[in-house]
């Protein structure tokens, strides 16, 4: 029951993004680990093993894949610490658990186009990920008046600091991340 709900959220957040979250916003999570243990584990998991795949299981590349895990956790963290640091600013809805389903669902093409451009030439990969992060930052942008809930003559201030923020942590993160690779995998 649980894996069926995984895949239709996502294809939902991927396929049709609008309704999804609406669905998203009014479901009954209860808290931040639900989010957290039913979806952004599962998939970064499952993105994290495709990229071990895809440079070779080797002991450097698990650990560069444990490095590029901590990376990914780090940004979610202090992504969704913007959206709701910010919230009140933007007269919109203060919520942590608010804020972590906006972060963790929007997220889902960044860790799907991580993982598949570790089977990509390195140019590709790079576009790939470009990609992933501008649509990553589109369902985001989305999703905000249906999930946060912003004034509605505030939601394109929000919007632009939502972006802003994931931009900038995705980039750092993305740095890191290249950083372990060349650290454990270059020797």
């Amino acid at each position: 029951m649980v894996a069926k709900k995984f895949f239709q959220r996502l294809k939902g957040i991927l396929f049709s993004p609008k309704s999804e979250w609406t669905v998203i916003a009014d479901e009954p999570i209860y808290d931040v680990q639900d989010v957290m243990r039913d979806y952004a584990f599962p998939i970064l998991v499952s993105s994290v093993l495709v990229a071990l795949v895809g440079v070779g299981i080797t002991l450097k590349a698990v650990w560069a894949s444990m490095a590029a895990f901590a990376v990914w956790l780090v940004a979610l963290s202090l992504t969704t610490n913007v959206v709701n640091g910010v919230a009140l600013r933007f007269e919109a809805t203060a919520d942590r658990l608010q804020s972590t389903k906006l972060v963790v669902y929007g997220s889902t093409p960044m860790w799907i186009a991580w993982a598949i451009s570790t089977w990509l030439p390195a140019t590709v990969g790079w576009a790939m990920n470009i990609v992933g992060v501008g649509y990553g930052i589109a369902l985001c942008v989305l999703g905000l008046s249906s999930v946060m809930k912003p004034s509605p003559h505030k939601q394109v201030g929000y919007a632009v600091v939502v972006s802003i923020s994931m931009v900038v942590i995705h980039g750092v993160g993305a740095l890191l991340r290249s950083g372990a690779e060349k650290l454990f995998l270059s020797r």
